[in-house]
């Protein structure tokens, strides 16, 4: 992506269809995605994750990707309400 210097822009998961259905706990292939975006993050001024299923994000592995230091996990993980949906989870 850097040889293309594309300016950052914004990029939307699920703008019209929920990336954490449950096949994603067999392909994990909204996982794979949150890797490629976290190793070109400077690409992207903003990471937007719309979903109905926040439950799925506390997965070890979807936690270790949204807290590397360059996701703001503050931003990233509320759901449509505006709740901070991994926050919401951990405390149950």
């Amino acid at each position: 992506m850097e040889a293309y210097d594309v300016p950052p822009a914004p990029v939307h998961l699920s703008n019209s269809i929920d990336p954490l259905q449950p096949l994603e706990e067999q392909h994990r292939h909204a996982l794979f995605v949150l890797e490629r975006l976290a190793e070109h993050r400077s690409r992207f001024t903003t990471v937007t994750l719309l979903t109905k299923n926040p439950a799925l994000l506390t997965d070890d592995r979807y936690v270790q990707v949204l807290h590397r230091p360059i996701f703001d996990s503050s931003q990233a993980l509320q759901d449509e309400s505006g709740y901070d949906a991994l926050s919401r989870n951990l405390r149950r």
